[in-house]
């Protein structure tokens, strides 16, 4: 029995039964009628929204995403982003790395690049707060940082889970104090005229901005 609901009510209820229903059935077992039956609604309402299976899931991941991975201040950058992590790791294994896969491997040919961008959409949106508490606390320089420099502690733990199945504890920490705040503290203690040529270009053009 449907419930008439609208916008981003709606939105929840379809995005809680898309997990419910992966948790329950897997990537394969999962349907539009199983969808809508457990989100109360119609699968009318679904295909109007999401042309495919793979596009309703994909915005299932996201819109979590947005909501778990924003943290509060912890007093410095390295815990900052060791929550962060920490809650992309469990988010994540919810899902399960045989999910993702058959997920992917479901992409129209060509199409994968862009959806992995969609995983980490929200990266300026996470990461912004951070580097600002980072650069406030001295921890960062008051150059920008560009995307993919930006991006990376999302790139590797990614990497971690879709390929190895896990992200432990010392895992994380490495990410952090080997690979990511050595190159934070690098590119943003580093004037743009010191950069190469190509790499200015980037950080102008597609740089995350500071305050």
């Amino acid at each position: 029995m449907t419930r008439r609901r609208r916008g981003t009510e709606l939105e929840a209820d379809i995005f809680e039964a898309v997990r419910a229903e992966i948790t329950e059935r897997g990537y394969a077992g999962l349907t539009y009628e199983g969808v809508a039956a457990a989100a109360g609604t119609s699968k009318t309402v679904l295909y109007r929204r999401w042309d495919t299976k793979v596009e309703m899931v994909m915005a299932a991941m996201v819109d979590v995403a947005r909501e778990v991975l924003t943290v509060p201040d912890t007093g410095s950058l390295a815990d900052d982003l060791r929550m962060v992590l920490a809650r992309m790791r469990v988010r994540l294994a919810e899902v399960g790395p045989r999910t993702i896969r058959s997920l992917l491997a479901d992409l129209p040919e060509g199409s994968t690049g862009s959806v992995i961008g969609l995983i980490t959409t929200h990266v300026d949106e996470v990461m912004a707060p951070v580097l600002e508490r980072a650069r406030r606390r001295g921890e960062l320089g008051p150059h920008p940082l560009p995307p993919r420099a930006a991006s990376l502690p999302f790139d590797l733990a990614r990497h971690e889970v879709f390929i190895t199945g896990n992200m432990s504890e010392d895992t994380i920490d490495q990410i952090i104090s080997v690979c990511v705040i050595p190159l934070w503290t690098t590119w943003t203690n580093t004037p743009e005229s010191d950069t190469p040529e190509t790499d200015r270009h980037m950080t102008s053009s597609r740089g995350m901005t500071h305050t």
